[in-house]
């Protein structure tokens, strides 16, 4: 099954922009997605560099908010979240071991 959804999302203070998400039922444990964002790649990047912004651009709402709050500056630096999930046993929890967020590559303009 497929469901494809359209939903207006906060880049920040000023920008608005159409963003479409395509969501698929998968049988396995590794998902891929893909989301096209009408904004310059650089604005882009700074939202998802700045661990502070992923509570208001995460869909599910289990972000709360980042434990790491300094933004991804070089290749190699990690941040944690602050989670909640009701069926987690805790109810919240911290993204840890291999849940974290590596930088992989530093290239703010593509």
């Amino acid at each position: 099954m497929s469901v494809i959804q359209t939903r207006r999302a906060r880049l920040g203070r000023e920008a608005r922009d159409e963003m479409t998400r395509s969501v698929h039922t998968v049988d396995q444990e590794n998902v891929n997605a893909t989301l096209t964002v009408a904004a310059p790649a650089a604005r882009v990047f700074a939202v998802l560099a700045d661990p502070t912004t992923h509570a208001s651009i995460d869909g599910t709402g289990w972000v709360q908010e980042a434990v790491d709050q300094a933004p991804l500056t070089e290749v190699g630096q990690i941040f944690r979240m602050d989670m909640h999930h009701a069926k987690h046993p805790d109810g919240d929890y911290k993204t840890a071991n291999n849940s974290l967020h590596h930088l992989a590559e530093l290239v703010s303009d593509r």
